[in-house]
């Protein structure tokens, strides 16, 4: 089976921590890259966790996006079955956060 990356998921960040992509049942998700998109015109920070929203599962602590900005995560992260990444940012509607990489079974 050849495995190819895409677009695992896309969202905006809201202040309050969320759910952005959960690794699909008897999957294993390999996360080439994490792209963090300010579309204001002011710095926003953004933090991320790799499965419960605490000091110990957080992956991005609190990382200044700049204004009309890019903040590209490129360390690939695996993740196991029923795993989430859940993000927040500094500032309502102003950052869209993207993961790639590739799912397999």
């Amino acid at each position: 089976m050849a495995l190819s990356f895409k677009k695992l998921a896309q969202a905006q960040l809201s202040t309050v921590v969320a759910a952005i992509y959960t690794v699909p049942a008897a999957t294993q998700a390999i996360i080439k890259s994490i792209v963090y998109a300010n579309t204001s015109g002011l710095a926003v920070a953004v933090t991320a966790y790799d499965g419960a929203a605490d000091d110990a599962h957080t992956i991005t602590p609190g990382v200044s996006v700049p204004g009309t900005g890019l903040y590209t995560e490129t360390d690939t992260k695996t993740m196991d079955a029923g795993q989430v990444f859940r993000a927040k940012a500094g500032a309502n509607t102003s950052v869209t956060v993207t993961i790639y990489g590739l799912e397999t079974a």
